[in-house]
């Protein structure tokens, strides 16, 4: 089972991407839990007080108390390494957002099309990581 953060201050926005994110997990049939946070330290602290590792942080960018980047920041630092996609209004902090090693940064209003093209990319890590180590000939990173 795959475990999906998502994490927006807008809980409508967070509850549809959540929403568009068990959708398309089910086409795949992948098994996957989706979590909503409505601020960066609910879901630090959810992290703190369990044994968690998200496999995909679905952010916002621009909250209040700590921004997207921040947050990015602070999951790094503490050696969390699931991938990352960014969901927000601003343009402003698309090369910050690849500092944290973002695995793609879209626009709000997101399209299910363009939500679906990030959302694959992401299962394309997962498979690939569930694939024996043996037959795994090279990785190639664009």
């Amino acid at each position: 089972m795959y475990h999906i953060a998502v994490c927006d201050d807008n809980q409508e926005e967070a509850h549809l991407i959540g929403r568009m994110t068990q959708e398309i997990m089910a086409q795949r049939e992948i098994e996957a839990q989706v979590d909503l946070f409505f601020d960066p330290e609910s879901l630090l602290d959810k992290l703190q007080q369990t044994q968690i590792q998200y496999d995909l942080f679905l952010l916002d960018i621009l909250m209040e108390e700590r921004n997207g980047i921040q947050l990015a920041q602070a999951l790094r630092q503490r050696g969390y390494q699931g991938k990352l996609i960014y969901i927000t209004v601003s343009r402003d902090y698309a090369i910050d957002g690849y500092k944290v090693n973002a695995l793609d940064y879209l626009l709000k209003p997101i399209s299910y099309v363009d939500f679906l093209q990030a959302a694959n990319k992401a299962v394309q890590w997962f498979e690939l990581l569930q694939q024996p180590k043996d037959e795994i000939e090279s990785i190639f990173v664009k």
